[in-house]
């Protein structure tokens, strides 16, 4: 009895040692019966959730409930792949949402504890743990790790792990990336690291690393050369501190780094070397001191110059910089004592280099001199000023022992001395700042040279710094121009729109109330015109759309130049001859037969060009299309379009406008002409992504020349005048054969069937791509051609030609599949043809076009 009794008192405090770890460590317990969904949570588990004791409902919909969506199916699938035997545990971390509407990450665990007679799993029992606060450690140190890892980038410091034991080393890419390595490139041993050393330096670092093995100096640092893989050296500092010692006391493992000191290194050469020149100027010149000390005092003079110049610039205000450039090139040529100082900043002329004059301080009156803000190439200074000044060296000398074409060409500025400074910013070649005397024939020294090219950098750097405070508040006005110009636009469009829109609800009341044919007709030919504007205005807005996304895309196939043209001019001149214009049509007789372009896009852009002439040029104006072939080789040809009318003209201000989205020249034209205003931009990049060049030139009341060249492949002669025949309407005769209608909007089948009604050609219809295919399957020999629309449920047209192609007889791949879809850009053609379809008819349908595509598919 006595023992029993002290086993239930060890039971007890050991369930109840057992209960505490379990609240202190956030743990959960719950036991799922998999057959009812039946779950028993403990205490703890409903406490994790915010939950009293029994509150919350023992079923599995209440832990799928407060899992997150996206991460409940990775639990799912994490029990799911446990319980079907593909892994040998149940793991899963989640977001889990507790009473209150916290989240919290937990970790759950769980394994089968009971299995039924066939074997399947039926109990499993498991522990949930709260371990929120780890997430956001995790969460904490990886951020911090990633901080150092941009401060080790940044200050371009790499990392390495030598093992004394094997004698190994390993890098991390930063480390490698100085060096211009990668992992793969590198074997991590210690006779490599010896061969990256210079020769002069390994000794040295060998030295140093056994001293702090050995227990003789408090750290390892070292500055040493390493070979890059290029070959030249780079200065670094390495350091590095033992971090792991064996059973005996001897180091292990030393970790360490190396900080790129290059930059740092060079500049204290270069100081080294203006510390020599003074050391060796005043060793050499003892017996002339007091011009020593004239000329230590020009160069105080100088610095002091450049720290007023330094000190001008950083409080100039942009209204004032103008000024306080012209003051600072004034404080440095006085310091320097020449007549003359000039500041050049580089740009690219015709694929040449090229600079301008920024600004300019003479003293006194000096004849001769280059005229402020002129411009030139590198060859107009010399043969040689481009290279040397990019390769950082300066120009400096008396004119008179110059080369002869360097003196001829500085003869009639009357310059006794020159020294030009290259700049750079951001280790690029951005200009030069030049000094000119024009009393003394002397040379420059060393130290001048340098004390100057810190002038040069700070007016360099502040006229950049001028220049992205200009380009801000430049970019704050095109923002807020943009914002205007879209407004307006918008308010254009609804204007624009409506009015369509407008003349079509009223024409289709007038007609409904008509009591008379001719007024019936009347009324929908101002529909059909209506409802054709209405397009217009909403391909527009696509292209527009397209463009500002940047998934505006050209095709390519051979075209009969002078069909396009034809079909172009039919359209232009019918609108010139309501107006009385004289329309006229003049093409090269050496433009190619055929070229290979984008027909629908170049037809758009001279269409929208010619579109513009006849709107704005009056009555009896004369509009003309030119047609140039520019030049021809190498199978390709280079053609130049122009337009030209007699119209009102634009201002020559308002030109700049005229490609910029959402903006038209004048805003008042859309009210007195109408349009989107976005014809000219829509062109002007389709040229553009022609490889072509846009042109425009006017004048306010006497018209306007529209032009642009684009280059051109010449075709093979292999197209054709034209692709179908076109015939009237009542002489087609379909009789005897079937069409299949994939359409599932009522009202659209209702069209088609009601336009082809006097053809003869019999109709079934299917609503979905499903029933299409099932139709087809069904009876393949029935049709004899399908109309298939692309957006429609349960399978779209895509789908529906795909499966029908793959059926396994010959009528599944001969029978024609016309795509008949709103879907009408250049891609949509040819997913359409990817999918299987033969030919691709745009909505709203076009009945001629209908008419011929099933008289050349019903008949060849």
């Amino acid at each position: 009895m006595e023992t029993t009794d002290k086993k239930s008192f060890y039971e007890t405090v050991f369930k109840d040692s057992l209960e505490v770890i379990i609240d202190a460590t956030k743990i959960g317990l719950w036991d799922w019966h998999l057959p009812s969904g039946k779950v028993i949570y403990s205490k703890q588990w409903e406490h994790i959730m915010g939950y009293d004791e029994g509150e919350l409902p023992q079923t599995v919909e209440s832990w799928e409930n407060a899992v997150l969506p996206e991460d409940l199916a990775i639990a799912e699938k994490a029990i799911t792949d446990y319980l079907e035997g593909r892994t040998t545990s149940y793991e899963a971390e989640f977001r889990t949402v507790c009473k209150n509407g916290d989240i919290i990450w937990a970790q759950d665990k769980g394994t089968i504890t009971e299995w039924d007679e066939q074997g399947n799993p039926v109990r499993l029992v498991g522990v949930l743990q709260d371990i929120d606060r780890i997430k956001k450690v995790e969460e904490e140190l990886s951020q911090q790790k990633a901080q150092l890892d941009f401060v080790a980038q940044l200050s371009e410091l790499g990392t390495w792990d030598w093992d004394l034991t094997t004698q190994t080393i390993s890098y991390n890419d930063e480390y490698l990336h100085m060096l211009g390595y990668t992992q793969d490139e590198i074997t991590g041993t210690m006779e490599e690291w010896e061969e990256f050393n210079h020769p002069e330096d390994l000794v040295l670092s060998l030295q140093k690393l056994d001293d702090y093995l050995a227990g003789k100096a408090d750290s390892y640092s070292c500055e040493i050369r390493m070979r890059h893989k290029l070959g030249h050296y780079i200065w670094t500092l390495d350091m590095g501190r033992i971090s792991e010692w064996d059973e005996h006391g001897a180091p292990i493992r030393v970790l360490g780094g190396h900080l790129n000191i290059d930059k740092l290194k060079k500049a204290e050469e270069r100081l080294q070397d203006a510390l020599r020149e003074i050391e060796t100027y005043n060793l050499t010149l003892q017996d002339e001191i007091k011009k020593g000390i004239r000329d230590i005092e020009k160069k105080d003079i100088l610095l002091n110059g450049v720290n007023q110049v330094a000190s001008l610039l950083i409080s100039a205000e942009e209204q004032d910089f103008t000024h306080m450039l012209w003051q600072s090139l004034g404080i440095l040529g006085q310091s320097i004592g020449v007549d003359e100082v000039y500041i050049w900043q580089n740009e690219i002329v015709n694929n040449a280099l090229g600079c301008y004059q920024v600004g300019r301080w003479a003293e006194g009156g000096i004849t001769g001199q280059t005229a402020p803000f002129s411009r030139a190439t590198y060859r107009d200074f010399g043969a040689e000023w481009e290279r040397t000044l990019k390769s950082g060296t300066c120009i400096n000398g008396i004119v008179e022992q110059m080369s002869p074409a360097d003196r001829d060409r500085l003869a009639g500025y009357n310059i006794q001395s020159l020294l030009v400074i290259p700049i750079f910013m951001q280790n690029k070649f951005w200009g030069f700042i030049g000094f000119s005397d024009h009393k003394n024939a002397r040379l420059f020294t060393e130290t001048e040279e340098s004390i100057l090219q810190s002038g040069g950098l700070i007016i360099g750097a502040a006229m950049l710094r001028n220049e992205i405070n200009k380009n801000l508040v430049t970019a704050k006005e095109e923002a807020l121009s943009n914002a205007q110009a879209k407004s307006t636009f918008l308010a254009n469009m609804s204007h624009e729109i409506r009015t369509p829109m407008n003349a079509i609800i009223g024409m289709t009341t007038i007609a409904r109330n008509a009591d008379s044919a001719d007024k019936v007709n009347d009324c929908l030919m101002k529909i059909e015109n209506a409802s054709r504007h209405l397009l217009g205005i909403i391909n527009d807005i696509l292209d527009m759309s397209k463009i500002e996304a940047e998934k505006f895309e050209l095709s390519s196939e051979e075209i009969v130049f002078e069909k396009m043209i034809n079909n172009i001019c039919n359209i232009s001149s019918t609108r010139a001859e309501e107006k009385h214009q004289n329309f006229v049509v003049d093409i090269a007789d050496d433009v190619p037969h055929s070229i290979v372009t984008d027909e629908l896009r170049l037809s758009q852009v001279i269409t929208n060009l010619l579109s513009n002439a006849v709107k704005f040029t009056p009555e009896h104006g004369t509009i003309k299309l030119i047609v140039n072939q520019l030049g021809k080789a190498d199978g390709k040809s280079e053609l130049e379009f122009v337009v030209q009318d007699s119209g009102i003209g634009i201002d020559t201000e308002k030109q700049s406008v005229l490609f910029n989205a959402f903006e038209q020249a004048d805003r008042g034209i859309s009210r007195r002409f109408g349009g989107t205003g976005l014809g000219l931009t829509i062109s002007k990049r389709i040229v553009d992504l022609m490889g072509g060049e846009f042109h425009v030139s006017s004048e306010l009341g006497k018209g306007s020349r529209f032009s642009f060249r684009i280059p051109v492949m010449v075709g093979s002669g292999s197209a054709t005048a034209s692709d179908v025949d076109v015939v009237p309407h009542g002489d087609y005769d379909f009789a005897g054969k079937r069409l299949l209608l994939v359409e599932d909007v009522d009202i659209n089948r209702e069209i088609v069937m009601t336009l082809l009604e006097d053809t003869g050609l019999a109709i079934d219809c299917a609503e979905n791509g499903l029933v299409a295919f099932e139709l087809f399957s069904a009876n393949p020999d029935a049709y004899d051609i399908i109309f298939m629309d692309i957006h429609m449920p349960i399978l779209d047209g895509y789908g529906a030609t795909e499966k029908i192609r793959a059926l396994n007889f010959a009528k599944a791949r001969q029978t024609p599949i016309i795509a008949m879809t709103a879907n009408a850009f250049a891609e949509d053609v040819e997913k359409c043809k990817r999918a299987g379809m033969n030919d691709h008819i745009a909505k709203p349908i076009n009945l001629s076009e209908v008419l011929a595509k099933a008289q050349k598919y019903l008949f060849g």
